[in-house]
C-alpha cells in the first residue's frame, strides 16, 4: 500500500513513498554537490540520453519539460488527468 505510488502486484508502493522523503537530501543534494564541484560533469547525467517513450523518441531533459508542463496543466485545470512518466514502458 503507498500514498504517492500507486499499488501493483510485485510493486512495493509504500517503500517508494519512503524513499521520496530521502531524494532530495541526499541524492539531488549530493549530486548538485558533485556538479558544482565539477566531480561530475553536467553532459553525464543522463540528461541528453535518448530514449523511446510511446513510440517517439526523446531525451530525459524534453521528458522532464514535458512532464512539468502537464502537471501545470493538470493543477490549472486544463487537463482531467495527469498520466506520470514510467520508464521501460
Amino acid at each position: 500500500m503507498g500514498f504517492l505510488h500507486a499499488d501493483r502486484a510485485g510493486k512495493p508502493s509504500m517503500v517508494l513513498d519512503l524513499m521520496e522523503e530521502w531524494r532530495q537530501p541526499i541524492v539531488d543534494r549530493s549530486m548538485i554537490t558533485l556538479v558544482s564541484r565539477k566531480v561530475v560533469q553536467q553532459n553525464n547525467l543522463m540528461l541528453n540520453n535518448i530514449i523511446s517513450y510511446n513510440n517517439f523518441r526523446h531525451s530525459f531533459s524534453s521528458l522532464i519539460l514535458m512532464q512539468a508542463r502537464g502537471v501545470v496543466k493538470f493543477i490549472n485545470g486544463e487537463n482531467g488527468l495527469y498520466t506520470p512518466f514510467i520508464y521501460g514502458r
